[in-house]
């Protein structure tokens, strides 16, 4: 309420549905923000906006990205591509660039360089002002991509997916993830081999 009265410089503003609602709005924001669950699970109702301030909304929780200082990463890094990781590179760009669409599978021993192509790839993507998402099945794997998510909290898959064959995701039938998702023009996992990446793949068909 103070915000709203210093914002409009009117103290004399009295509180209104209106003003309680973009309280919820903005409590919406940080409960996903942090921990990726609505308010309602905390007992709050859910607040009312238009479809598009929802997927504007997720959006602007994806990093800002500088495309100055991207691009000028990925000029320096290309020239570090082994001949075998610029094929791969250069493919999957034209997937994108002629908007084939298409599923691409690294596989290769750890150290070999898989986290340095997709982070070329995904900094490639968003110098471009696109939308690139970074999905690991683990935390530890998610410090490795610049503005990762975890499988788990993206695609709201159970923790105890691996013991409860009866597990399901929590996903709504028009989640504003998934809408926000067919912006991206990539959306990158890594650990493609663990357990959860099955159930990422299914919760994303």
């Amino acid at each position: 309420m103070e915000n709203v009265r210093i914002a409009d410089q009117d103290p004399n503003i009295e509180f209104s549905p209106e003003i309680y609602n973009e309280a919820l709005i903005k409590i919406k924001d940080v409960c996903i923000l942090i921990s990726n669950i609505s308010i309602i699970y905390y007992g709050m109702p859910s607040p009312n906006h238009p479809a598009t301030d929802i997927i504007n909304s997720e959006i602007q929780r994806e990093p800002q990205f500088d495309t100055v200082s991207l691009t000028t990463f990925v000029e320096n890094h290309e020239q570090l591509l082994t001949d075998e990781e610029e094929n791969v590179y250069d493919r999957i760009h034209l997937s994108i660039s002629s908007e084939q669409g298409g599923s691409f599978f690294l596989d290769a021993p750890g150290g070999t360089g898989k986290t340095f192509l997709i982070s070329l790839i995904l900094a490639r993507i968003r110098s471009q002002n696109h939308i690139a998402i970074a999905i690991a099945s683990s935390g530890i794997a998610v410090t490795l991509l610049d503005g990762g998510r975890t499988a788990h909290s993206a695609f709201k898959l159970p923790l105890n997916i691996h013991t409860n064959p009866d597990a399901v995701c929590n996903v709504k039938k028009i989640p504003v993830w998934l809408k926000f998702c067919k912006n991206a023009k990539l959306l990158s996992g890594m650990n493609a081999l663990w357990p959860t990446s099955i159930h990422l793949r299914l919760s994303i068909e």
